[in-house]
């Protein structure tokens, strides 16, 4: 029972870690590793993980909206929100 509860607040306590959050894509600067978004009101910016793919970042404009996943403030994944039809 103990190591049922111990893995089950492992569980909560590593999952707290990662956000999945909605940005506007604001910059990112390549020679920093540095992308900065906008979330609600605020600009953020975060340092991009070494396995996150920035080769298509140069065809992103300003305003784009993504989905980013972060671990503090590094961020980890990165997608285009895809438009509704």
């Amino acid at each position: 029972m103990r190591k049922l509860f111990a893995a089950l607040v492992a569980l909560f306590l590593f999952t707290g870690l990662v956000l999945a959050t909605e940005a506007t894509f604001v910059k990112y600067d390549e020679g920093k590793k540095e992308l900065t978004v906008k979330e609600g009101d605020k600009e953020k910016t975060y340092k991009v993980g070494k396995d996150v793919d920035t080769s298509k970042w140069g065809k992103i404009k300003e305003g784009a909206k993504l989905d980013i996943t972060t671990e503090g403030d590094t961020v980890t994944k990165v997608d285009r929100k895809k438009k509704a039809n």
